[in-house]
């Protein structure tokens, strides 16, 4: 049974055929729902999200305008992006400020003061920074690099020159600072 049938069964209300497009389609949303980060969203979440999104293009699919994988892949994706635009302010943490613990924020570590002991131990800091950083896996080694090393840019503007969907990036860029915080706790470097 192709397509255009069993939308025009889930268009009337046919539960069974809404069941079959969703199981057609099940690997397209678990793609999809794998390339988004939405903070406060499980990917359960998400692959619901993904799934209603679908039982929406159902609905307002109009077979006489053209093919609905076409339609309904471009409903799927233009729902995350909605979602995602909706919760970008609370997923963005993009500052020296960002904060490692109560008392220390990324900045404290970059910071130059005449003070011989706080310079040795920051320095210290660093380099275990820096061991930390040259072990993190590529795709988020280049991140920190780009961003606060090198300080090339935005992070929007690596996302575009990486062609990386900047959900994706922001989620990575929290994911390194995650493993750097966790690593210099293991380390005693901070508390």
């Amino acid at each position: 049974m192709g397509y255009e049938e069993l939308v025009l069964r889930g268009k009337a209300g046919d539960k069974e055929a809404l069941e079959e497009l969703s199981r057609k389609f099940t690997g397209y949303i678990i793609k999809c729902a794998n390339n988004v980060y939405i903070n406060g969203y499980t990917q359960e979440d998400l692959l619901q999200e993904g799934y209603v999104s679908l039982v929406k293009a159902v609905d307002k699919y109009d077979p006489k305008k053209g093919n609905f994988t076409a339609y309904v892949t471009f409903a799927i994706k233009k729902n995350f992006n909605y979602k995602i635009r909706g919760k970008a302010r609370e997923n963005y943490i993009g500052s020296l400020d960002y904060e490692i613990n109560q008392d220390t924020q990324l900045l404290d570590f970059l910071s130059t003061e005449e003070n011989i002991e706080e310079d040795y131990v920051k320095k210290e800091v660093l380099e275990e920074i820096s061991k930390v950083i040259s072990n993190l896996p590529k795709e988020l080694r280049e991140i920190i690099d780009y961003y606060y090393i090198r300080n090339k840019g935005s992070l929007k503007e690596y996302a575009e020159e990486k062609n990386i969907n900047y959900s994706t990036l922001i989620k990575r860029k929290s994911q390194a600072l995650k493993i750097i915080k966790n690593s210099l706790k293991d380390v005693h470097m901070i508390e």
